[in-house]
């Protein structure tokens, strides 16, 4: 059976280039644009639509966040009812109000996967930070803020997806200090208190889009990080994965990523090859002294691969 290696991964997100994606005209009446709202609806399974009149609790964070993201796409779009929105909050009222800050650059065509993108900035808010910005924490209420209500199951989601959305779009070096390497990812999942951001800082302040240069919004430049925000579509595990992680195993599944590379997964079921990253001998394996079958091409890779491997040591 193929087994899928536990380093940090985009599932089924590829890596885009949001500077040659051509962007839709923001001015663009909503009544053209119908054909969005039946695109993003089709990132909703059957089984999932079963769960259309049930409470946020009962579907789960997958389907709470992709109705999010469907209505982040509806804010930035202005598709009835939702007023176009330039900023929208991310809000959970159990845990002190708005949470993160995601400000719209436009909306891109992906057009090698046929779908659209939100071209954004976000800001996970501390509070440290929150003090920092108060100026633009009092402009943002005084404007038609898109704030969608989450609860603590989405927000645990969210701060693990985020690092994602900026993954696949980052033109961006991780450097030696980056905040994966000594906490993992995401580098926070606290949700109390909100101490510390989800993301990783080696991308604050980079390579912005249009909101960079909005000087109305100069003062947290500095702490925003550009992200691809796009339709979760189901996947041949999808179900599966949903009733994990409805099951309250996201906090479980957080990764710790032995280097910044964050390479893709490896899938292989090839015993002639590393178990940890695939990869052929150096120029042979190493063994696993324990059980006398499991490869290794390292010894960093027996190390990585150890918390795994462990229970099936025999």
């Amino acid at each position: 059976m193929a087994r899928i290696q536990q380093t940090w991964n985009l599932l089924n997100m590829h890596y885009i280039n949001l500077a040659v994606l051509p962007a839709l005209r923001m001015s663009t009446p909503a009544k053209r644009l119908d054909w969005a709202s039946i695109h993003l609806g089709m990132s909703i399974s059957e089984a999932e639509r079963e769960l259309a009149d049930a409470g946020p609790n009962e579907k789960g964070p997958l389907l709470n966040i992709k109705e999010s993201i469907q209505n982040i796409f509806a804010s930035a779009l202005g598709l009835p009812p939702h007023p176009r929105s330039e900023v929208i909050g991310l809000y959970n009222s159990d845990r002190g109000g708005t949470y993160t800050l995601i400000f719209i650059n436009g909306v891109r065509l992906d057009m090698a996967a046929h779908t659209i993108l939100v071209d954004a900035s976000v800001v996970p808010l501390t509070e440290s930070l929150v003090v920092k910005i108060s100026p633009v924490l009092q402009a943002v209420t005084t404007m038609k803020i898109a704030n969608l209500p989450t609860n603590d199951e989405e927000m645990r989601a969210w701060r693990m997806i985020l690092p994602v959305f900026a993954e696949r779009c980052r033109t961006w070096e991780h450097t030696p200090n980056c905040e994966y390497l000594a906490r993992g990812i995401p580098a926070c999942l606290v949700l109390d208190g909100i101490e510390e951001s989800p993301l990783c800082s080696c991308g604050k302040g980079r390579d912005l889009g249009a909101f960079g240069a909005n000087p109305k919004w100069k003062l947290v430049h500095k702490e925003a990080v550009r992200i691809a925000i796009g339709p979760l579509f189901s996947f041949s595990f999808f179900e599966g994965l949903q009733a994990k992680f409805r099951d309250g195993a996201l906090e479980k599944d957080r990764l710790d990523v032995p280097n910044p590379s964050m390479r893709s997964p490896v899938i292989t079921s090839d015993p002639d090859h590393c178990a940890n990253c695939g990869a052929s001998g150096q120029p042979t394996h190493q063994v696993c002294s324990a059980c006398k079958k499991t490869k290794y091409c390292s010894r960093a890779c027996q190390t990585s691969h150890w918390k795994t491997h462990k229970p099936q040591c025999k």
